[in-house]
């Protein structure tokens, strides 16, 4: 199989709310649950973040991503030698139309729920 990954190596300040988060400072208390809960999302960062099996099958952690703003096929984009390895996935204001809609298309790999 060949893998495609897009790290996040930026702190995750809105990641405080999560549950895991909450999970680990209840089980190891607050300073070490925290040491732990970033040492597993160091981990998750080394991980990709997609595979193509056998060349014709897309797995990704959450789901298909949609078209992003620029209506181009996500898929088509991520074929694309230059798709960046992110350091956040989350949109930031300050972004480029192109990257906006890059940072979307890995989020959505990440985070979204499957279509029905």
């Amino acid at each position: 199989a060949t893998t495609s990954s897009i790290r996040s190596t930026a702190t995750r300040p809105h990641m405080v709310q999560d549950p895991f988060f909450a999970k680990c400072k209840g089980l190891w208390g607050s300073k070490q649950g925290e040491s732990v809960w970033n040492d597993f999302n160091t981990f998750f960062d080394g991980l990709a973040m997609a595979a193509i099996v056998d060349g014709r099958i897309f797995c990704v952690h959450g789901g298909i991503p949609r078209a992003p703003a620029n209506n181009q096929d996500p898929l088509q984009m991520l074929r694309d030698p230059d798709f960046p390895i992110l350091t956040a996935l989350w949109p930031h204001e300050e972004d480029e139309p192109l990257l906006r809609d890059q940072r979307q298309i890995a989020s959505d790999m990440v985070w979204a729920d499957p279509a029905a």
